[in-house]
């Protein structure tokens, strides 16, 4: 039995004490977040999917193509997202 060590991405710098800041599709905190987790080892990246943020697709497709190894699983929510 192995174990995996997940992590989840966003689309931009913001938690429950730091408050938004930036376009709401940050590209460059997307590459280096997906990266300094694939640096520390981590086996996948869930990327959520919500109707008021950017597409999850589209974090998840610029994750991928700036990391090697790391896998990714979307949150997707069937049904109406926009």
């Amino acid at each position: 039995m192995s174990i995996q060590f997940l992590g989840m991405i966003g689309h931009r710098l913001s938690s429950e004490t730091i408050a938004p800041v930036g376009p709401i599709f940050d590209r460059d905190y997307i590459v280096r977040f997906a990266q300094t987790h694939e640096a520390a080892g981590f086996d996948r990246l869930l990327v959520g999917h919500w109707s008021d943020q950017p597409d999850g697709f589209l974090v998840t497709a610029l994750a991928g193509l700036s990391t090697q190894k790391i896998q990714y699983l979307l949150a997707h929510r069937p049904g109406f997202v926009s």
